[in-house]
């Protein structure tokens, strides 16, 4: 279920250096972009001069450190903002929200990369469960608050080709019997595996994916699984597999892929021009991966119905 897409299928090519398109005037907004597969993507967006990367984080000071680190390595001025953004905290997701509609008149490119992976059983603080708050229901809420932006942005840009790439993985697949236990969400969920908690999450992603796609047909809005790399939730996901430290450890160079391989999929998807709206792409741009719950309607429209329903005050 999990092994067979540790290697990448390689559908299509993205050469990182000459594939991303010049992006003045661009504005870019980034969840998650402090540490692995973010940063990286932050510092191969910035080399190509946007006019403004919002950095989202959740530590305002660890964002601070990333910007100056990324400045480092891109050279000359910076065009990173820091966005503080709690997606466990919906509060904070609006407020985040509210401070980029202010200060930007566009957007054409919302990356959604931050995400809790196989943490103990919790709740958040409105009693939502972690996993399914941060990866399915914070970005739910930020998509849904900076949709008239991107719509807008479009609209008054024909050529600006907006998109939303939504990152997932391809555990999706190992979720639980009926896919999302809705009934479990507003719990710590204990009676679910920690990786059955973060499946459910990530096939939310690819659901949500497909909804927003059908109503925003203007827009180009996907799901991507990136490739298995070096990063430090690697540790996290082979401990909830049970899987030896040591065997991992030995056995990590013959699946593990270096962080510039990780983000070529989630790049392909940014800007590659046969990108299907609605879709779910493993590394490179492979389609049809997604499982039989991943491609339900009627769970896609109770995960919208549900989703709608919580989200309605924040909006």
């Amino acid at each position: 279920m999990f092994l067979p897409s540790i290697f990448p299928n390689r559908g299509s090519s993205f050469n990182i250096d000459s594939d991303i398109p010049p992006l003045d005037g661009k504005v870019i907004l980034m969840t998650g972009g402090t540490s692995g597969l973010g940063k990286q993507t932050v510092i191969e967006l910035a080399k190509h001069r946007p006019a403004r990367i919002w950095l989202a984080a959740r530590n305002a000071e660890k964002a601070s450190a990333t910007a100056r680190e990324i400045q480092e390595v891109v050279g000359s001025e910076s065009v990173l903002s820091i966005l503080v953004l709690d997606l466990s905290s919906l509060e904070t997701v609006s407020a985040a929200a509210k401070i980029v509609r202010a200060e930007s008149s566009r957007l054409d490119l919302l990356i959604l990369n931050a995400a809790v992976m196989v943490p103990a059983a919790a709740q958040t603080a409105a009693g939502y469960e972690l996993q399914f708050a941060t990866n399915h229901l914070g970005h739910a809420l930020l998509i849904q608050n900076l949709l008239p932006l991107l719509l807008e942005t479009q609209k008054r840009d024909t050529r600006a080709n907006v998109r939303i790439v939504s990152l997932t993985s391809t555990a999706h697949r190992m979720a639980p019997p009926g896919g999302i236990h809705f009934e479990l969400l507003q719990s710590p969920a204990e009676t679910l595996s920690p990786l059955s908690r973060y499946a459910q999450s990530r096939l939310a992603n690819i659901l949500y994916t497909r909804a927003i796609a059908r109503r925003h047909p203007d827009l180009t809005v996907v799901s991507v699984h990136p490739a298995i790399s070096k990063t430090p939730l690697i540790g996290q996901f082979a401990e909830s597999l049970s899987l030896n430290p040591d065997m991992v450890r030995l056995t990590s160079p013959l699946w593990l892929h270096d962080i510039r391989e990780g983000i070529k999929n989630p790049l392909w998807a940014a800007f590659a021009p046969d990108v299907r709206s609605g879709e779910y792409y493993e590394p490179i741009g492979v389609r049809g991966r997604a499982s039989r719950d991943a491609s339900d309607n009627d769970l896609e429209h109770k995960l919208w119905d549900w989703t709608e329903n919580e989200l309605h005050k924040w909006k």
